[in-house]
């Protein structure tokens, strides 16, 4: 299972929005961020059984109730 797109890279590659090894690895490392930033969301929920937020909708439903 590959995370990243490969044609989408190379893509940024062929029109310069990529033009060094800092955007390359400024591009891996906004990645990265992602993955663990919603891994450990997921996981946070996980282990209390609930979202950090409450969706708007849900919470006004169980305001009412």
């Amino acid at each position: 299972m590959s995370l990243i797109n490969h044609e989408e890279l190379k893509g940024q590659i062929v029109l310069g929005e990529l033009t060094s090894l800092d955007d390359i690895a400024a591009e891996f490392k906004n990645i990265l961020k992602e993955v663990i930033q919603t891994a450990s969301q997921e996981e946070l929920s996980t282990y209390l059984g609930y979202d950090k937020h409450p969706k708007i909708r849900e919470f006004k439903l169980s305001k009412w109730l």
